[in-house]
């Protein structure tokens, strides 16, 4: 790019060219989606004549114009000597009617002035998949957590080298379909959540993840658990509408960072943080649906660590077996090869020699049908609750059929597509299956709130019915040779039909007194709910009037007391026995 000065040579003017700057284009004025924040995009080759794409801040257009020709110097843009002020008017004087938006994540962005009109973001520097005439979206953020969308080889590739080996093979069938759905969390606020591959060594479980990645990526798209918990937060915000894959869950380090995860990550929104002017930082916003793996599932990764699985948690972060149950661990079919661990390297290389061609074309079919989406995905996850649940089904088990009926929906329009290869149906019935593993390990369809807390009052029980519950029959005020009770929390007695019996056939039942009730026997429960559980159970016996207490005169003592009785059903079992 040359500057062109007219000067006066002796008697004649004649056009003098002063070179500024290898050619240099500014085609945007950028603004942040609430209209400020304006830059301006240059576009150039650098010195390896790649097309970069760099904002220039409008407030470096004050001072000398050093700052400008620094930035730029550093992104391979050839400026001559001494020229960071031609540079800068230069910058400053273009201002292109073409106007772009900033956004710091990737993902689905609805036009700012034209409603009903999506781009989607790749980030770094990919231009966004985005509809005739929609406003361009710039990725702006800081650090190296976002996707890192890459391609290798054609979709017919991908198709015939990964894509085809998830005929038979439910899981793989599967994992690739979430991937798909990770575009779709828009459709139903249930669809955002997890799954977590869970199953010893060598069954095929980071092989699942190998063949999701390859939907946008080489097999590093894949991230591991091994991050703290603003890490998490910020490649979450990183993954918005794309597939987050996690490799290995014991890696961790805090287990109440996971802990929090599962929460977060279909929260939609990030840690609130203050700054030190006052007010609030701006909030990670998201929307994803991930996949996760490890030899242990959640629940006991945080029980081995000392912290509690909340039934919440699970249907988040729901749990499959990555055992297919037809002895080559995650596959039930190999395509050829001997065995199951030859399939998985297979397809290791195979998804890391094609990779990054299929998540970009379903977003785009996404963007031509997307008006249409919504009855279509609504009509599949009826059908798909009808098949899969029955008229028990509690909420928490509907909750997560609305995502594994998101995958299948999702592995159904790739096919439709052209884009997998797959015969219709294959995603639903993989869905199905999946959907089934996970209710067994689930233990049912009915919410597991209301099993964990009959559990936990019968594990109370059997720990401390011999040294916290004093026997009726031998109390210690009366039997100086009683064993004594420390730290009482109510008593063990005989029930009216066994009390006349010989001692070795008495059956007992349980009066807890009511702190020691809500304290420990309900710990991390409501102990309102608890009662209403044990209550229509048949486990606790209710007393006079609107009471949930039996009025009960204790042994040396004046007046009655009011006791949680609870019946010998308690140590029958729970629905958990199998």
């Amino acid at each position: 790019m040359y500057r062109v000065r007219v000067e006066k040579r002796g008697e004649r003017w004649d056009e003098v060219e002063q070179f500024v700057c290898a050619p240099l284009e500014i085609t945007h004025m950028v603004r942040d989606p609430k209209g400020e924040n304006w830059q301006r995009l240059a576009t150039f080759a650098d010195h390896d004549f790649r097309t970069r794409r760099v904002l220039v801040p409008d407030d470096m257009l004050e001072g000398d114009g050093l700052a400008i020709a620094r930035l730029l110097r550093g992104r391979g843009l050839f400026i001559g000597d001494s020229k960071s002020g031609l540079l800068k008017m230069y910058v400053n004087r273009c201002r292109p009617d073409a106007r772009a938006r900033l956004t710091p994540r990737i993902g689905w962005h609805e036009d700012c002035d034209q409603a009903g009109r999506w781009s989607f973001v790749l980030g770094g520097d990919h231009d966004p998949i985005a509809p005739a005439g929609a406003e361009l979206w710039l990725h702006a953020a800081q650090g190296a957590g976002h996707a890192q969308f890459k391609a290798a080889g054609t979709l017919a590739d991908w198709r015939d080298n990964v894509a085809a080996l998830a005929s038979g093979n439910s899981r793989l069938t599967f994992a690739l379909s979430a991937a798909f759905a990770g575009g779709l969390c828009w459709l139903h606020p249930n669809v955002s959540g997890g799954f977590h591959w869970a199953g010893g060594s060598s069954l095929g479980k980071s092989a699942l993840l190998y063949a999701a990645a390859s939907t946008c990526g080489p097999p590093a798209y894949r991230r591991t658990w091994l991050l703290t918990s603003t890490a998490i937060e910020g490649v979450a915000a990183g993954h918005c509408d794309a597939p987050l894959l996690l490799d290995e869950l014991k890696q961790a380090g805090n287990p109440r960072d996971v802990a929090q995860a599962a929460y977060m990550l279909t929260s939609g929104q990030g840690k609130g943080r203050g700054q030190a002017a006052g007010g609030l930082r701006e909030t990670a916003q998201f929307s994803l649906l991930f996949q996760s793996n490890g030899e242990i599932g959640l629940t006991q990764f945080l029980e081995e660590n000392q912290e509690r699985a909340y039934a919440g948690q699970e249907v988040r972060f729901c749990e499959l077996p990555a055992d297919a149950g037809a002895g080559f661990g995650a596959w039930e079919v190999t395509h050829g090869h001997a065995d199951g661990a030859r399939f998985s390297e297979s397809l290791q290389r195979a998804a890391a020699r094609h990779y990054g061609t299929a998540y970009p074309e379903f977003v785009r079919r996404v963007i031509e049908c997307r008006d249409a989406m919504p009855t279509e995905f609504e009509t599949l996850r009826a059908n798909f609750e009808r098949h899969a649940l029955t008229k028990k089904a509690g909420g928490q088990a509907i909750r997560a059929a609305t995502r594994f009926a998101a995958v299948a929906y999702a592995g159904e329009k790739a096919t439709e597509w052209g884009i997998t290869g797959w015969q219709q149906g294959a995603a639903v019935k993989a869905a199905v299956r999946l959907f089934r593993d996970w209710l067994e390990a689930f233990g049912g369809e009915e919410n597991r709130e209301p099993r964990k807390m009959v559990a936990q009052v019968q594990a109370w029980i059997q720990a401390h019915a011999g040294t916290r519950l004093e026997d009726w029959r031998r109390p210690s005020v009366s039997d100086s040779h009683a064993p004594r009770t420390m730290n009482r929390a109510g008593w063990r007695r005989p029930t009216a039909e066994t009390a006349a019996l010989n001692e070795k056939d008495h059956v007992f039942e349980y009066l807890i007194y009511p702190q020691a009730f809500k304290e420990e026997l309900c710990a991390g429960f409501d102990p309102a709910q608890v009662v209403k559980e044990l209550a229509a159970r048949g486990l606790l016996e209710r007393g006079d009037g609107r009471h949930m207490t039996t009025r009960v005169r204790e042994h040396g003592s004046k007046g009655s007391s009011r006791l949680y009785l609870l019946s010998p059903a308690i140590l029958s079992g729970t629905d958990d026995d199998d």
